[in-house]
């Protein structure tokens, strides 16, 4: 029998992603003015689409997010846009939301569930 993908599983792989982001921009400001450093950013909604394509259970719970640098050119002074930074925050910020929205709906509906009141 296939193993089971669990909503709890990759809402919380999600919300770890999305904490592991909120890192990464955050280390980026702080390297705004160091001559040539590049900035990084966080792959996983794209590796879990992916694995989640090919309907292996296994392949979607070992999707891990992924820290890279996006190709560019190399920079002489840094390669970071307050700017972008501050979009990219916000994208995290409001997946997060997101994330921990369902979450708590997915708890709700358990709670439910568990006491017969639905």
């Amino acid at each position: 029998m296939a193993e089971r993908i669990e909503p709890s599983d990759l809402l919380r792989a999600g919300m770890r992603a999305a904490d592991l982001r909120m890192k990464v921009i955050a280390n980026n400001v702080a390297n705004i003015n160091t001559p040539g450093y590049q900035r990084k950013e966080v792959v996983f909604e794209e590796l879990l689409a992916e694995a989640m394509r090919t309907g292996d259970a296994d392949e979607v719970k070992a999707v891990q997010p992924q820290i890279v640098t996006p190709s560019s050119p190399p920079a002489q002074v840094s390669g970071v846009d307050l700017e972008t930074e501050m979009g990219a925050l916000i994208d995290n910020s409001a997946k997060f939301r997101v994330y921990a929205a369902l979450v708590k709906k997915l708890g709700s509906h358990k709670d439910m569930a568990i006491n017969d009141t639905f």
